[in-house]
């Protein structure tokens, strides 16, 4: 082997290592940056419930499916407690278990996919709600009225002036299925807390979809009772196998003492 050989074999070894080390290193740094961001945002478990009335009552409208999660993990050990988990945007669940179904049921891995998925969701949802709302004959007074209901409650008024640009071009002569309204709303709240659980939205994204699916539930129902029947019939049209988990955590939620949806009253517009 001539020399030049061998000073050139030396030098691509060089460049692999240097390579493999940048690498590394870049690799590290955003595993510590994800963990950074992790202890910082909304999956922190030393971050309280949110004692807001409205950020609890949007919270709980995942219950109906954050009751059989927090069912199904009985006898591990808890990371956060049950008020976190009803109300905020964490899961009892483990997060790779999550993740795994975030991708499997939704498609979702990066935090663009949950963004888009979330906003072709609550357009959908907001619109049968608006539509729902026009074709029930709310006033403009009676719009303004409610609006300042659910903003005493904590409701962000931008978001709730977003909810009536919508509500301006909303068709009130469609037919519009309240059941399926209830079942996509806990569906795509129950995606918004494993996105915001799995650090794939920021908080104010988060809280931006969450006032939009409480917005559209309190216009479109009165009660717990009403929102729950309405999402198993919902459920019971989209699903015909599989349901039991749900219905019976839906009977726990309107019944037992310590169900969240009894701590915290059903917000109407």
């Amino acid at each position: 082997m001539s020399s030049q050989q061998t000073i050139f074999i030396i030098l691509l070894f060089a460049a692999v290592i240097l390579i493999s080390i940048v690498m590394i290193t870049a690799a590290f740094k955003t595993r510590k940056k994800r963990f950074a961001a992790r202890a910082e945002g909304m999956a922190n478990p030393t971050i309280p419930a949110p004692t807001v009335p409205w950020q609890r009552f949007a919270g709980a409208l995942a219950a109906l499916y954050a009751r059989p999660e927090w069912h199904k993990t009985r006898g591990a050990k808890r990371v956060y407690s049950a008020e976190q988990t009803y109300f905020g945007f964490v899961s009892a669940m483990p997060l790779g278990m999550v993740q795994n179904m975030l991708q499997t049921d939704w498609g979702v891995k990066k935090s663009e996919h949950a963004v888009d998925q979330l906003s072709k969701g609550v357009e959908v949802i907001v619109g049968v709600a608006a539509g729902n709302w026009r074709k029930n004959g709310v006033s403009p007074a009676q719009v303004e009225e409610a609006g300042q209901r659910l903003v005493a409650e904590g409701l962000a008024h931008p978001h709730f002036v977003e909810f009536q640009k919508q509500l301006q071009q909303a068709d009130p002569n469609a037919e519009y299925d309240l059941d399926v309204l209830a079942f996509d709303i806990a569906r795509v709240a129950i995606l918004l807390r494993w996105a915001a659980y799995t650090d794939l939205l920021l908080p104010a994204e988060a809280r931006w979809f969450q006032d939009q699916l409480g917005i559209a539930a309190a216009v479109s129902f009165g009660s717990w009772e009403e929102y729950g029947e309405l999402y198993v019939r919902g459920l019971q049209k989209n699903f015909k196998g599989g349901n039991k988990p749900y219905i019976e955590g839906e009977r726990w939620l309107n019944t037992e003492a310590e169900s969240p949806w009894k701590t915290q009253k059903w917000i109407s517009a």
